[in-house]
C-alpha cells in the first residue's frame, strides 16, 4: 500500500517538478539544446531521491 502512494505522489511530484521547469526555461529563452539537459538533469536527480526514498522505506524501516 505505501509503495502504491508513493508511486502516485512521485507521479504527481514529476509533473509539477516538469512544469515548473517549462516556465523556467521559457522564461529564461533556453535554447532547445540547453532545455533538454535542464529537463534531463533534473528528472535524473528527481528519479534518485525516489529511488533512495523506496530503498529506505523497503529495506530500513
Amino acid at each position: 500500500m505505501i509503495i502504491l502512494a508513493l508511486m502516485v505522489f512521485a507521479a504527481f511530484y514529476f509533473f509539477q517538478i516538469n512544469r515548473m521547469a517549462y516556465a523556467f526555461v521559457t522564461s529564461r529563452e533556453l535554447s532547445e539544446e540547453k532545455q533538454t539537459k535542464v529537463f534531463r538533469m533534473l528528472n535524473f536527480c528527481i528519479m534518485v531521491l525516489f529511488v533512495a526514498l523506496y530503498v529506505e522505506i523497503t529495506y530500513v524501516s
